[in-house]
Order: structure tokens, then sequence, then C-alpha cells
């Protein structure tokens, strides 16, 4: 619905969703990105490092797939990445809350893989959308950056994860049932839940309480105090779910970042309270 909206707007320009043109797709989604400012926070030269990392890996992914980055500011797209890279390790954690497998839900063109898969090397990402275009845009993405893609579409019936590192399991979200229980660290959310209906956002919730581990985290960047067409109270409903706030930045949103940062724990001695 916010898409449709976005498009009737004239926000989105010549992006589409529902089929996929190839890798120079890829430009459209990448431009989508580039078109929002993403702030000076944190500052820094480790921030700078992961920025210019991230520019360099979708160079080079982009180069691969034979897709040209002219135009693109691959820097600021870079900022967007290494802001959630940083923020997902804002808090120091006990070793038994180390993240070794990660969820990217809705994950977009898939950049989450682009510092991920370069600065931590044991960890196995998962990646899981909905929309056709972004997720045959994700698997040329992945291949551009060098990984092994381990993805359902190619083998519907046996499909099962294999959690290796520097492998991507890729999974549409209608077959998000087939992940197991308990079977991740951390969930990543970024701009996506407050856009699904109000029943897919509570189905979504519940299978996140699901996937986590007890004590794992749910990281959520989206924003606050306006942009809610699900009207759905977020934070009610993650409580009534299971999860704990651990941590919110207090960046001011669309100044210091895109969004507000948050992290919440699935509570070790909860369980699923249910539809909201």
């Amino acid at each position: 619905l916010h898409l449709e909206r976005q498009r009737k707007a004239g926000r989105l320009g010549d992006m589409h969703f529902d089929s996929y043109e190839g890798p120079t797709h890829l430009r459209r989604f990448l431009r989508w990105i580039d078109t929002f400012d993403y702030g000076p926070f944190p500052s820094g030269a480790e921030l700078d490092r992961l920025v210019a990392l991230s520019a360099k890996r979708d160079k080079a992914a982009l180069q691969a797939l034979g897709v040209a980055a002219d135009g693109l500011n691959l820097e600021n797209i870079g900022r967007y990445n290494a802001q959630d890279f940083v923020f997902q390790r804002a808090l120091p954690t006990p070793a038994r809350n180390r993240m070794t497998r990660f969820l990217d839900f809705g994950a977009g063109h898939g950049r989450m893989a682009n510092l991920l898969t370069a600065e931590d090397a044991a960890v196995a990402y998962t990646a899981v959308d909905a929309t056709p275009a972004f997720y045959l845009g994700q698997r040329d993405y992945f291949r551009g950056l060098g990984l092994e893609l381990n993805d359902c579409l190619d083998d519907p019936d046996g499909w099962q994860p294999r959690f290796v590192a520097g492998t991507v399991d890729h999974v549409p979200s209608w077959r998000i049932e087939s992940l197991p229980d308990g079977g991740y660290d951390m969930i990543c959310a970024v701009q996506v839940l407050k856009e699904l209906s109000r029943d897919m956002l509570a189905f979504a919730l519940g299978q996140f309480h699901r996937l986590l581990r007890p004590g794992g985290a749910l990281y959520i960047r989206d924003h606050i105090g306006f942009h809610n067409p699900n009207a759905v109270d977020l934070d009610q409903a993650l409580a009534r779910t299971g999860f704990v706030l651990e941590w919110r930045s207090w960046a001011v949103d669309r100044r210091d970042c895109h969004g507000v940062p948050r992290i919440w724990r699935k509570a070790e001695d909860e369980a699923v309270f249910g539809r909201f």
C-alpha cells in the first residue's frame, strides 16, 4: 500500500517491484536508496572505514554483474549500510548472545550482506523477502558480491538452510515457516514492519519470536511519530509478542540518521501472548 502511494505521488520514478529486468534493475534500487540523506551519525574513523568498504564492494559487485556504477553515490548508500552495521552492535553482549546466525527480513536488494559477510566471517546470513523484483535482485546482488547462494527457488521441495558463513540462505517470505525454531541470534527489519498489513505484521512478529533463540535480538530501524501506514503501535505489539526493549538511539530522526534504530530481545521466560 505504501509503495502504491509513493508510486502515485511520483516518488518512485521508474521503479518496478512486480517484475525484474535483470542485473541492470539493481541500479533502480540503488538510485532509490540514494535519494535519502542518511545523516552524519555516528561519526568517526571506524564508520568512515565501513562506508568506504561498503562502497568498494558495491562497485565491485556491479562491475561483476556488468552494471555501470556511474551516477550512483555509493558512499551515501554505504553510510546507510555502515550505520546499521554499527547500530546492530551498539551494546556489548554476553558470550552466549554472540551473533552467529543473522536473518534479514524484507532484505531489499540485499545490502545487509555487503558489510556482514566482509566483517563477520563467522556469521551465517539468511535473506527473506516477498517482493518479486527485490527477491530476484537479491539473487544477482549476492552473486555479484561473490557469495554462494542456497536458494529455496532452486529446490522448492527439498530446500533447507545450511547456516554456512559465505553462503546466503535465501527464502521467500511465504516459506519462512521452513526455517527452524530458535535458529537465529539476530533478526533485522529495517523500514519494513510498518508497511505490513495488520494481519501480516502479527504473523511476522510471531515468526520472529519462534525463529529467535531465547535472548535473541530483533533489530529495527524505522520512523517514530510519523509514517505509520498500518496504524499499529509497534512497541505495544512487540511487548505483547514477548519482546523486551533493550536499546534505542536518541539520535534525531532525519537529521542524525534516517529512522530510529532499536534493539529488542526475545524474553527468555516469555511466551507468545497472541495477536493484537
